[in-house]
């Protein structure tokens, strides 16, 4: 049973209904059956399919492409949203009960049926739950396969699919609240997700919500759930149409009209056809989407039909060339310099970097949805430096590879895309890479908060140390460093007093089996025991996960969704076990890593370091 005492109800960082009109019209529907009311005993799947549009559907492609189909069909892309039955549900629902702020939640599973039953609160006029105190609900359909489980609920008397507030995290094997996969603020409340609307735009095929600007109603329609062919290809009638009743044709050269071929566009179009889903957006026309889906089609130009959500601190952006921007975005989601930091956020990235803006790089040439490993859809030579040198051929990336790393070459330290692509972005309960392709910049680190590739490595040194060798390695600028700059480990000034994303930016890099190698791990478990009662779930969930792989620590028990009370004895519990399995005990003292002369803990300095926490509400919805 999951039992949770804390308010945990706060706002999605992400536009949900991209404008007044279309979250007044949402509202209008967002409502239940009253006890009153009939409940059909089977709720009706309200995700109709239609063909409209010249969609066919990815099994009209297994014929003739049957590598290709069985490629996709082992990706994520195609479990991402699947109608939910024996096959695609993974939870337990054999009579398991949950709880949430004094709600019981009953799970049930009828052969190949799902069914929540339980009782819920109305809160200022408007429904936070599908359920009535008499409602029992059916899942009718996942997301997700890969890292976490999200289950939908219709509600027959609006037609709106809305989440249950748990998820299944597949890793941990467990039922998680939803509000704890995400980093939210503690104390800021949070509207339920309606997949109608806000997920149909990538986890479907043509997704179209089908508002009814006069009922207020959705009829909700797509070509196919997931992620499939024709999200890539674009609509496929007319191609199948063109072969069918010829034999399949020779490979060519020649490009076949009747259907896009991401490998055949222009490198940034390619790249938009990942970016419209990969990307934070706005639709030009809100009101039209909300009505009839994006028009967008791949081998279109993406920026013809939709904004990007872009924080641009200094003003400078120039409109035009990548697009148009929204005004007055929310800044949660990006470092402080406008680099974008939310995993999934990719497209906003990666047109900021060099390599795009004056270069021909695309999402294509690193990643495969054919030809790779369905956990990162990576291409084969994209693990390692064959992905920069497809361009950068000079000798200093090749034969002088050492010359311009300073790091063996064999080591992390000399792979391209961990000092040029450093995980910087969050998503998913873990560090992502960032794909704003950049250099070390402790300048930059020091003006924006931004954190720096070298420190995220070599855990254990401060940004002094970084800027020192920077600067004589590659002539980098020098900031003037405050005292605790100069003498404390940036990855420990980051957990300790940094914010919300710092904090768990730098948890998960302690449990970097690279940045383990780099720093040691004798020292890691002290810093992230502070996490384990860190105010942000997601940051307490990662410091554990990251704690569990360090020496003595993998059977260390600790929930990270338990009380505070709990959760403060786990902090004293992981110190505890720390200095027990300590070694060589009268080593010197380590101040840069808060250490005495007899590796206790300096608590003043934690504890200063502590009330100097940068508490500034960070919302990263992913």
């Amino acid at each position: 049973m999951i039992n949770s005492t804390d308010q945990r109800k706060r706002v999605l960082f992400a536009v949900l209904l991209f404008s007044a009109v279309a979250v007044l019209a949402a509202f209008r529907v967002f409502r239940v059956a009253g006890p009153d009311q009939s409940v059909p005993e089977r709720a009706p799947t309200v995700i109709a399919v239609s063909t409209e549009g010249g969609f066919v559907g990815s099994a009209a492609c297994k014929d003739c492409h049957s590598d290709q189909h069985a490629s996709w069909h082992r990706s994520f892309h195609r479990t991402m949203t699947q109608h939910a039955t024996a096959d695609t549900v993974i939870a337990p629902f054999e009579n398991e009960q949950l709880e949430f702020e004094g709600q019981l939640y009953h799970l049930t599973r009828e052969e190949n049926r799902f069914f929540v039953s339980a009782s819920a609160p109305e809160q200022d006029g408007l429904s936070v739950s599908v359920f009535s105190p008499s409602a029992r609900r059916e899942v009718v359909m996942t997301t997700g396969s890969h890292h976490i489980q999200v289950y939908w609920i219709s509600d027959p008397a609006s037609g709106l699919l809305i989440e249950f507030p748990f998820y299944y995290h597949l890793a941990e094997k467990r039922w998680i609240l939803r509000d704890d996969t995400m980093l939210h603020p503690p104390d800021q409340p949070q509207i339920p997700s309606v997949w109608n609307d806000r997920c149909i735009k990538c986890h479907s095929v043509n997704g179209v919500p089908g508002l009814d600007a006069q009922t207020g109603r959705l009829s909700t329609h797509v070509a196919e759930l997931g992620i499939a062919c024709e999200a890539c290809h674009g609509p496929g009638e007319e191609h199948v149409e063109l072969h069918k009743n010829t034999p399949l044709r020779k490979k060519s050269d020649a490009a076949d009209s009747t259907i896009i071929n991401p490998h055949r566009l222009e490198s940034q179009l390619a790249t938009q056809v990942c970016g419209r889903c990969h990307s934070a957006t706005t639709p030009h026309d809100p009101q039209g989407y909300i009505q009839n889906g994006l028009a967008f089609r791949p081998g279109d130009d993406l920026h013809a039909f939709v904004k990007l959500n872009a924080y641009d601190p200094h003003g400078k952006r120039p409109e035009g060339r990548f697009g148009t921007f929204v005004e007055n975005y929310p800044t949660d989601g990006y470092w402080n310099d406008g680099t974008c930091r939310v995993g999934g956020d990719e497209y906003n990235a990666l047109i900021e970097s060099p390599c795009y803006q004056n270069g021909t790089i695309s999402c294509l040439s690193c990643h495969s949805m054919h030809q790779s490993d369905p956990d990162d859809q990576l291409a084969a030579h994209a693990g390692d430096n064959r992905a920069c040198t497809q361009c950068h051929q000079e000798p200093v990336f090749n034969e002088r590879l050492t010359e311009h790393t300073h790091h063996l070459a064999d080591s992390s330290g000399s792979l391209c895309y961990n000092c040029h692509m450093p995980h910087t972005s969050y998503a998913l309960l873990k560090a992502i890479r960032n794909h704003q392709i950049s250099r070390p910049d402790v300048v930059n680190n020091i003006e924006t908060g931004k954190p720096n590739a070298c420190n995220l490595c070599h855990l254990d040194r401060t940004l002094k140390w970084t800027s020192s060798h920077l600067a004589e390695w590659y002539g980098s600028e020098e900031p003037s460093f405050s005292k605790d700059e100069e003498t404390i480990a940036a990855s420990v000034l980051w957990l300790l007093k940094g914010d919300a994303a710092l904090r768990v930016i730098s948890s998960w890099h302690m449990g970097w089996s690279p940045a383990q190698a780099a720093s040691r791990e004798d020292w890691q478990a002290a810093m992230l025991a502070f996490g384990l009662n860190d105010s942000y779930s997601a940051i307490r969930f990662v410091s554990y996960r990251s704690l569990r792989s360090l020496p003595g620590f993998d059977d260390f028990e600790y929930d990270f969704m338990g009380s505070s009370e709990t959760r403060h004895d786990a902090v004293a519990r992981a110190i505890k076990d720390w200095q027990l399995t300590r070694t060589d005990k009268n080593r010197v003292a380590e101040p840069s890593l808060l250490l005495d002369g007899h590796r206790e803990l300096r608590t003043e300095e934690i504890d200063r370091l502590l009330r100097q926490r940068n508490n500034q509400p960070i919302s990263i919805a992913e």
